[in-house]
């Protein structure tokens, strides 16, 4: 009976110290509190911000009461804080990276996917000097996000943009739907940008050339859908460097920045175009026209698709010369 007693004064002094703990943090509420330490007589409880632990709960798999709602958590029993004392503050997540920040979780496509872009091939096929010119490429091909060999590179939304990695000043014309820009240097390691536009009449195509009167021609291709279609909310964009290449050849050495590697960027979970540095890209780019279509075969080629893609425009558009991290 005198241990019962001895017991149940404890257990009364440890609900009278608790409760004005709580109640001096103004972290736990009575009922919290008493959902907790009625448990056992031997459990204590620790306030965290929005609730109570149990202390005899600390440790993988602990559960934070909310109400009657229980929260997992994971704290490991040594951190355990000493009864009557405010708990260490949480450790801060480990910082991201720099360069490889958190990607968002993209609803990717499922099912049959021989119609949807696969991710290209780097190595000795893509050398421009053993490869083979193929006036019929293969597969469309693209990825979900920059190689790890490549920069990363952001859209802005509504905004194109391109990025001059390259170790030399390039220059951009903007043209279609009311030319913007002719001739604008970009210089070495420094981004031209301009808001995405659009118009019944065509799209817009960023010429860049790596000298003024250059008549080499490197195209990064942004077309905003029409109104009267309703399609002004999309673009579509891709790599094209038939103006800039020797037709009916590999060799695509006067595009601007090929040497160091080329990619198209929209907003997230969108397609990214990639030509690796010094590779020939004909499944991620145009190198043949149409990318081979003609209205003789265009039921066959359908199945191979085309190197480009339809984004949001508020998602933005972003084209870098030179992006490899090798490249400067």
């Amino acid at each position: 009976m005198q241990l019962t007693l001895k017991m149940l004064n404890i257990f009364l002094l440890s609900m009278l110290v608790l409760s004005a703990l709580c109640a001096a943090e103004s972290l736990c509420t009575p009922a919290l509190v008493t959902q907790t330490v009625t448990i056992t007589l031997t459990q204590t409880a620790t306030c965290f911000g929005s609730g109570c632990l149990s202390s005899t709960m600390m440790g993988a798999g602990s559960t934070l009461h909310q109400g009657s709602q229980a929260t997992p958590v994971s704290v490991p029993s040594s951190s355990a804080p000493a009864q009557g004392t405010p708990p260490a503050p949480a450790p801060a997540p480990a910082p991201t990276p720099s360069g490889a920040p958190t990607q968002p979780i993209c609803n990717l496509p499922q099912g049959d996917t021989s119609t949807f872009p696969r991710p290209m091939a780097y190595g000795a096929e893509r050398n421009a000097n053993v490869a083979v010119y193929n006036p019929l490429p293969d597969l469309a091909a693209s990825l979900y996000e920059s190689p790890t060999h490549f920069h990363h590179l952001n859209a802005t939304p509504n905004t194109g943009t391109i990025k001059n990695s390259c170790a030399y000043d390039v220059y951009v014309s903007s043209v279609g739907c009311g030319d913007t820009v002719q001739g604008v240097k970009i210089a070495a390691g420094s981004t031209w940008s301009e808001p995405l536009r659009g118009c019944d009449t065509g799209g817009v195509v960023y010429k860049i050339k790596k000298k003024q009167g250059d008549g080499k021609v490197m195209q990064f291709e942004a077309g905003v859908g029409s109104a009267k279609s309703n399609m002004q909310h999309l673009v579509w964009y891709d790599i094209s460097f038939l103006d800039c290449m020797i037709q009916g050849t590999t060799d695509l050495s006067a595009c601007a920045g090929w040497e160091g590697g080329i990619q198209a960027v929209a907003g997230p979970c969108c397609p990214v175009y990639v030509c690796g540095a010094g590779e020939y890209c004909d499944g991620s780019s145009y190198t043949v026209a149409e990318f081979g279509l003609t209205k003789d075969n265009q039921v066959e080629r359908a199945k191979v698709g085309a190197p480009n893609s339809a984004c949001e425009v508020s998602g933005g558009l972003a084209f870098e010369l030179c992006a490899a991290k090798s490249a400067m």
